[in-house]
């Protein structure tokens, strides 16, 4: 995947593509629901799997159920096997047995592309400050930081930050923030806006010394 399609993906994972699966309302993947996933060996995110299509529309149903059930269901039949109920699935004709799953898996391969670019490994930084940081290191999104940092600034709720609070009050509390945390920031005009963080460090200080006030 070539960086363009990266941050296009990156953009558009704060839509989730999942809410809906063939038009049942569904909750999106999730840390929980994606370790149940791997854990109990369901095969839907798995790009290499190989199904045959009985097999890929039982892994369907059990996706479903398990963005459709409740969490406290989910944990219990977890100790118990019982999930595995939920995939069945008898089919009414070929033809639409075709049609559920060319729309599954426009749906998982998005998901799967959400996956892959929000994906990272972590490598410990080294010791010495004088080591240059390397080349294949990334950054964050600038939206997901400003999202991250207010949050933390404010204790507001994520959905809040989200859709209610006005897009200026959210770049001037950023802002703040950011000063305040030692970050230099200049008129938008006077700089290009980048994409990404990928050039981005928020600054370090030293234990003896005071962090900066914010400007006034």
């Amino acid at each position: 995947m070539n960086e363009a399609d990266r941050r296009v993906l990156l953009s558009l994972s704060w839509f989730p593509p999942d809410r809906e699966i063939l038009g049942v309302p569904c909750r999106s993947l999730s840390l929980a629901s994606h370790h149940f996933v791997k854990t109990m060996g369901i095969r839907s995110l798995d790009p290499h799997a190989g199904m045959s299509r009985s097999e890929e529309i039982a892994e369907l149903s059990a996706y479903v159920w398990l963005h459709t059930a409740d969490p406290a269901t989910i944990a219990a039949v977890a100790w118990s096997g019982d999930w595995q109920e939920s995939m069945t699935y008898e089919e009414e004709s070929e033809a639409i047995t075709l049609e559920i799953l060319h729309e599954w898996r426009e749906i998982r391969e998005r998901v799967l592309g959400l996956l892959a670019v929000s994906d990272f490994d972590i490598r410990p930084r080294p010791k010495s400050k004088h080591d240059k940081t390397p080349s294949d290191v990334i950054g964050v999104s600038r939206f997901a930081h400003q999202v991250a940092t207010l949050a933390e600034a404010t204790g507001w709720d994520r959905d809040f930050i989200l859709w209610e609070l006005p897009k200026w009050e959210a770049d001037q509390l950023y802002h703040k923030t950011l000063r305040h945390e030692g970050a230099w920031t200049v008129r938008a005009f006077e700089k290009s806006a980048p994409d990404d963080f990928a050039a981005f460090e928020m600054p370090t200080f030293d234990e003896d010394e005071p962090e900066g006030a914010p400007d006034e």
